[in-house]
């Protein structure tokens, strides 16, 4: 009887081990459905994540409204554009104009924020700048202050250059530059770089330069270049030549009889000779020459004076002059050309023809009558016309 009661236990232990395990089962079941169901325990979180997020995110956006409000109407900063207009530059001082599309207080300071600021109109001028000057700006309302912006003063544009040729030499060039910047102004140093042609020749802070070791009657093409303090360069330049060796011949190239002046076509030397009417009688010619192919004309030797008549005045001077150059001459009492004054001729014909007479009274340059005024030049490098 006991093996038997112990058998009905057991098997009674068993089948309540079977049905537990049945039952944790079904539990377990139900359980993982639930879990991974459509609505289940996982999707049900993964909206109240959503919620949450959704509720900072409207929170956050609240509190930037408040924010906002506060600054717009109760005060931190007034809100509103600052624009500064170009700067305009004038005799190396500039300004600029500062607007704002509000009704708040323009406030300025220059280099500085942290000094006194100063109180501006709209579309008010700052003035008196330097060039890399800093304008500082904000708006300001009652006790409210904006953004601080800011305007630097800059300059974009080169000098101006002229170049002029002074005094030359067989080989020697002087020049002098005419440099002008209204924005920042010229370089302190390094301020000009002489160029002969592509060769560079020399930097210094003088606005006047010699070139040297030149060679004489030839053509060269100087160059500036001027730096200001912005580091814009700007450039002149010339085209000019060294002086011509001094001729020992002349050709002629025209002749006049009355008032009026020459242009120089060239550079080069020019001789002039000026002559007046004998006192008395005859006349008196001058020659305006050049060298001839003989070399042999040189100075005054065409025939003076007239029949029976003395001598006219006469003066002659050589010199170099440059293309472009315009030498005038005048007649009214005495004879003047290019400095030169007619003085009065001797007593005798002085010409080599026979139409020069003898004798006569001596000539007398405020009396006589202009006949020529003569000028010569040295042939060089270029073609006659």
């Amino acid at each position: 009887m006991k093996d038997v009661n112990l058998l009905e236990k057991k098997g009674i232990t068993l089948i309540a081990l079977a049905i537990t395990i049945v039952v944790i089962l079904i539990l377990a079941g139900v359980t993982i459905s639930y879990v991974f169901s459509d609505g289940g325990l996982i999707d049900k979180a993964k909206e109240a994540s959503n919620a949450m997020n959704n509720a900072v995110i409207n929170d956050q956006a609240s509190i930037n409204g408040i924010g906002e409000f506060i600054e717009e109407e109760g005060g931190l900063k007034p809100k509103g554009n600052i624009t500064f207009g170009e700067i305009v530059w004038n005799n190396n001082k500039a300004e600029v104009t500062i607007s704002t599309d509000t009704e708040y207080t323009i406030q300025y300071q220059i280099n500085s924020k942290d000094g006194e600021w100063k109180e501006l109109e709209n579309n008010g001028k700052v003035t008196d700048l330097s060039y890399k000057d800093i304008v500082y700006a904000r708006l300001k309302d009652d006790g409210r202050l904006g953004d601080i912006v800011d305007k630097t003063v800059e300059d974009t544009l080169e000098p101006t250059v002229t170049v002029k040729v002074g005094n030359k030499t067989e080989n020697s060039i002087d020049i002098t530059v005419e440099a002008t910047d209204g924005q920042s102004g010229l370089a302190e140093t390094e301020t000009y770089t002489y160029f002969l042609g592509d060769e560079q020749r020399g930097v210094d802070t003088d606005s006047t330069y010699t070139y040297t070791g030149l060679t004489a009657g030839t053509k060269y093409i100087v160059r500036v270049n001027v730096k200001d303090k912005a580091g814009n360069i700007g450039t002149g330049e010339v085209e000019t030549a060294s002086k011509v060796s001094a001729p020992t011949s002349w050709t002629l190239i025209g002749t006049y009889s009355s008032s009026g002046s020459f242009t120089i076509p060239e550079d080069g030397y020019f001789k002039i000779a000026c002559g007046a009417a004998s006192g008395r009688g005859g006349t008196a010619k001058t020659a305006y020459a050049r060298p001839g192919a003989d070399g042999q004309y040189d100075g005054y030797n065409d025939g003076y004076g007239g029949g029976g008549g003395g001598s006219g005045g006469y003066a002659e001077s050589s010199f170099y002059k440059n293309k472009g150059d315009v030498i005038t001459f005048s007649v009214g009492g005495n004879v003047s050309c290019e400095g030169i004054t007619v003085t009065s001729g001797g007593a005798g014909g002085n010409a080599s023809s026979s139409s020069s007479g003898g004798g006569g009274s001596a000539g007398s340059a405020a009396g006589g009558n202009l006949l020529n005024v003569q000028g010569q030049r040295r042939k060089f490098r270029w073609t006659w016309v």
